[in-house]
């Protein structure tokens, strides 16, 4: 009986290691050495549709359904045309997740620019670290850099904890090294095994099942419950930061931005540091802010990091600073409240104004 289970197991595993090696990936990715399908690039979805119902999110008693495709790269909005494509790159308000397919800001874009292609590289939840491994293992790879005209960074609120007064450099990286290494190995499996990414697959779809019965499907981002204070508490910024002073973000900036020429030497550069209705800055250092708890010191941590952003750019060889161009849209009102569901990320209306802000921008920038 021993002998015919353990012959029958064996029989079992030999065939089901040739349905492995037949229908996965591993001959493709590796063995024929093609291009792995994006190991360090964590929360990337490529050739997926996604299909929601985000009436609780916009707070609204209708229905609001959404459709979010993302292609055989990873990207929203990218056409298969030979007009100059202008990579745009962020975190969730440049992916725009909760904004239905046709709404984003490169969307209106595409429309107010005909004759350019704007590709959503955006990324929920990537700050400068994560812009920085994109450049290298994501965008280089699978864009023809001949093709990109312009790269549009949409950046600024994810790089908060990197200048905040309790920020643990020697903790960050540790957990940061660990982290890395957990999700390289299981993205590696689910890439090229066909019965790991099966199973991922069913379980992601019973595990979303499970979540929208409850209503908890979107946890990660929330509607506002208690609105922006009318006119906020006004906060001086007395600091002129160091440029010496948090030194691991400036490094990091200045490595993103360096990687980017290296990596697109054609590409300009258009560096937009993001504005959000909670902060409205008055002359250089005043600025009131607006979010109903400010103990966070969201306003001040934010300046943090776009006087240091400046201060790299302003060190540039003036080479470089005649392909790079910085607008400090912070300063500006151009994001209303009704334009955000939360306090930061945009609605459709929002998305649109937020488009024909950046039209203004690169309309004067093409013509220059």
């Amino acid at each position: 009986m021993k002998r015919v289970i353990s012959i029958n197991f064996l029989v079992l595993f030999l065939f089901l290691g040739f349905i492995e090696i037949l229908l996965g990936k591993w001959i493709k990715n590796i063995f024929l050495n093609e291009k792995t399908e994006y190991l360090n690039i964590p929360g990337l979805y490529k050739d997926k549709k996604f299909f929601y119902d985000v009436k609780k999110l916009y707070n609204s008693s209708q229905s609001v359904p959404i459709k979010i495709y993302k292609d055989n790269l990873g990207y929203r909005s990218r056409s298969n045309n030979n007009k100059q494509k202008v990579l745009t790159i962020g975190g969730s308000t440049t992916e725009e997740f909760f904004v239905t397919e046709g709404k984003t800001w490169q969307d209106n874009l595409d429309n107010l620019q005909p004759e350019f292609d704007f590709i959503n590289g955006g990324l929920s939840g990537q700050s400068t670290f994560g812009h920085l491994e994109s450049i290298k293992e994501w965008h280089s790879k699978y864009l023809n850099n001949s093709k990109i005209d312009s790269i549009i960074f949409y950046i600024g609120i994810n790089d908060l904890n990197f200048v905040r007064k309790n920020f643990d450099l020697v903790e960050y990286l540790s957990d940061l090294e660990n982290y890395k290494n957990r999700v390289s190995f299981r993205i590696f499996l689910k890439n090229n095994s066909f019965f790991i990414n099966k199973f991922l697959i069913a379980k992601n779809r019973i595990s979303f099942y499970i979540q929208k019965k409850s209503r908890n499907y979107l946890t990660s981002h929330k509607s506002r419950k208690v609105d922006f204070l009318k006119k906020g508490i006004k906060q001086e910024i007395k600091e002129n930061i160091n440029p010496q002073s948090f030194i691991f973000y400036k490094n990091l900036f200045s490595s993103l931005i360096t990687e980017t020429f290296t990596s697109f030497p054609k590409s300009k550069i258009i560096v937009i540091q993001q504005q959000i209705p909670g902060c409205r800055f008055v002359g250089e250092n005043i600025v009131y802010d607006r979010h109903p708890s400010v103990k966070m010191n969201i306003c001040i941590d934010l300046h943090r990091v776009y006087q240091l952003q400046e201060n790299v750019i302003k060190s540039l060889p003036i080479s470089k600073q005649n392909r790079l161009y910085l607008f400090p849209m912070y300063k500006k009102e151009i994001l209303k409240d009704h334009h955000v569901y939360d306090y930061v990320h945009t609605n459709p209306e929002g998305s649109k104004a937020l488009g024909e802000y950046i039209n203004s921008i690169f309309k004067n920038f093409i013509n220059n």
